[in-house]
């Protein structure tokens, strides 16, 4: 059940989709063969960043969160997607989940500079705790998403 969030960040409809997210978001779409995972060694080497997506959404949604939402963005040749967008104290915060300790943040940057409303953007990852003012953003452990979901 996918649907439109009503009121877009500087609510224009146009600027961006928002859109809520089926609980088995990723993992459920595997095309894969069934029998391809008992062929290697570590299952979660595999699917890590799926893996990660998913723990981040059920414990955004055990905090009490009753939708989640993402956002993406279709241009000719340039597309872009954040994992979730969280609110806290009406206020809409970005948050990209990554299944290790580095990756790009193209469209996390992107958002951010689209919307210079969005005052703080958050990574869930393997790397230690880090907040890059400059660039509003902060890294957190992925273990951490419950909390971030419930500061304020």
């Amino acid at each position: 059940m996918v649907g439109r969030l009503s009121t877009a960040i500087n609510n224009c409809p146009t600027a961006g989709n928002y859109c809520t997210l089926p609980h088995q978001h990723h993992l459920s779409r595997s095309h894969l063969p069934a029998n391809l995972e008992y062929t290697k060694n570590d299952l979660l080497s595999m699917y890590n960043g799926a893996m990660a997506e998913q723990f981040a959404g059920q414990e955004f949604i055990s905090s009490g969160m009753n939708n989640l939402y993402y956002w993406s963005r279709d241009a000719k040749s340039s597309s872009a997607e954040v994992d979730y967008l969280i609110t806290r104290k009406n206020k809409i915060y970005p948050v990209e989940v990554k299944g290790g300790a580095s990756g790009k943040l193209r469209s996390m940057h992107m958002i951010l500079k689209q919307y210079p409303n969005i005052e703080q953007g958050y990574v869930l990852s393997t790397a230690p705790f880090c907040k890059i003012p400059g660039q509003n953003l902060t890294f957190l452990p992925l273990y951490y998403a419950y909390g971030l979901s419930m500061a304020g």
